[in-house]
């Protein structure tokens, strides 16, 4: 998706390929946007409230650690998840029966022990209530200097961003909270015992190999912040499918380059990298706008029938994709892909921030 410096930058690039797109129109949807890059730094020396992902979190002192309650449907969900254990042992028995070449690892009954108590660890959690995984915070104090900064968001407190590690949907599961309060009030805050050994128990059975545990990981992926332009993806209807105005649209959003800051548009050294995370502003569709896949209550949201026209507010954004040794803990979501954090302008408007919604894409 581009972005772009100023608006004069975006009238240049709508010009230079014959867009056919009113540029005035075009600007009436435009949003500021903050882009981060990652740079993977020691997590205990942060100072206290640094915009971050992964690590331990700064909470207040009288914040209880969220956890989600059993899942009502938790029965169900468990029923599932020994059907998949079923196939997936299944397919690991016909593997076991194949010949395997000479650089193939042979499947043994060790596996398929850990296929099953996989999903039995999971079953576990699914039946009782579990503390959420802290994912990431950003201090709005800090990042109200930038340009790209959302004016509807708070200007003072930190957001802090928690999931459920055992999320099994495309949509949900995230929970948000501001922390209306300096910086320097808060403490950082270790994860409670039982959800690590969790992690780690999970982690042991997926990844025997031997990664390093969750509680010996020392690294955080600290937040820097570069301020754009976003151009809302809903363009790409502007025009019928496959005519050449909605080719050209559809080349100049998502063909031609588009801004991406590296460690020398936010000065940081070492270990940088851009995984595509954004605070407010358009987020980047991978298999369609995500906004149309909000889910409340089992009330999916409606189309998107005007470009820029819909209720939902992009928050933050991330890449599903992290350093190894970041205290980022595992969910069933990881790889190629973005989350998405959604807020009604009217919950974003009366600061209800638990009402965040969350969508998940892949590529």
């Amino acid at each position: 998706m581009p972005t772009f410096p100023s608006l004069d930058d975006l009238d240049e690039s709508l010009s230079e390929m014959e867009v056919p797109l009113d540029v005035q129109l075009v600007k009436a949807t435009v949003r500021p946007v903050v882009l981060f890059v990652r740079q993977q730094v020691l997590d205990d020396p942060l100072p206290t409230g640094v915009s971050k992902i992964g690590g331990y979190p700064d909470l207040p002192a009288n914040f209880t650690w969220p956890e989600r309650p059993a899942y009502p449907d938790a029965e169900r969900k468990v029923a599932e998840l020994r059907r998949g254990a079923e196939r997936m042992r299944t397919m690991y028995e016909g593997m076991m029966r194949e010949p395997r070449g000479p650089h193939q690892r042979q499947i043994t009954s060790e596996d398929l022990d850990r296929v099953t108590a996989e999903y039995e660890t999971r079953c576990v959690a699914l039946s009782e209530p579990m503390p959420l995984a802290f994912v990431a915070q950003l201090d709005l104090a800090f990042l109200i200097r930038e340009a790209g900064f959302d004016s509807e968001l708070p200007r003072t407190g930190l957001l802090s961003i928690f999931n459920d590690t055992t999320w099994d949907g495309a949509t949900g599961a995230h929970w948000v909270f501001w922390h209306d309060q300096p910086v320097a009030e808060l403490v950082r805050t270790s994860p409670p015992p039982r959800l690590v050994a969790h992690c780690e128990a999970l982690e042991a059975l997926m990844s025997p190999s031997g990664d390093v545990p969750w509680s010996e990981r020392i690294m955080a992926e600290r937040l820097h912040p570069s301020s754009r332009f976003s151009v809302p993806q809903h363009w790409k209807s502007a025009y019928p499918h496959g005519t050449v105005e909605a080719d050209a649209v559809y080349d100049w959003l998502d063909c031609q380059p588009g801004f991406y800051p590296s460690a020398s548009d936010v000065g940081a050294d070492g270990d940088v990298m851009n995984f595509g995370d954004k605070l407010g502003g358009w987020p980047e569709d991978i298999q369609g706008h995500p906004e149309e896949e909000i889910t409340v209550e089992g009330v999916r949201a409606k189309p998107i029938t005007q470009p820029g026209q819909t209720p939902w507010r992009h928050l933050f954004s991330y890449g599903n994709e992290h350093h190894g040794g970041t205290r980022l803990m595992e969910s069933l979501f990881e790889g190629d892909g973005n989350t998405y954090v959604f807020l009604h302008e009217d919950d974003l408007r009366a600061r209800r921030f638990e009402r965040a919604q969350t969508v998940y894409q892949q590529t």
